[in-house]
């Protein structure tokens, strides 16, 4: 199963689980930051405001965002995923800012400054 974090994250996380073959996908909306760049932040901490994830018992799950500045979003996924009782769990990100305090499993480039994705335009 695929789950897509917020608005930007479902859209790689969509194209990895065609990609994949992954018939099953979901997604978590995070109250943390706006779409500005660079974006402000909302909120103290992460917050999971919606969620289609049901029952995972024995699943494996992989959470895709866009870009991870500090990994506390996609943590913020992580523990509904594995209080909904996923087996495996894997994080997936386009792009990881270089001074990440948390590194996902898999990504696809590090950054600097703000990154511009076609769906940001």
């Amino acid at each position: 199963m695929v789950v897509g974090v917020g608005k930007s994250g479902a859209i790689p996380a969509a194209i990895i689980a065609k990609m994949m073959g992954v018939a099953e996908f979901h997604s978590a909306t995070v109250k943390f930051y706006d779409e500005g760049k660079p974006p402000e932040r909302l909120a103290e901490k992460p917050e999971v405001v919606h969620h289609s994830v049901g029952n995972l018992k024995g699943k494996k799950v992989l959470v895709v965002d866009d870009f991870s500045r500090t990994g506390s979003t996609l943590n913020s996924v992580l523990e509904v995923v594995k209080e909904k009782g996923a087996d495996d769990v894997k994080t997936a990100v386009v792009a990881l800012r270089k001074d990440a305090r948390i590194e996902p499993d898999y990504y696809g480039v590090r950054f600097k400054d703000c990154v511009m994705f076609p769906w940001d335009v």
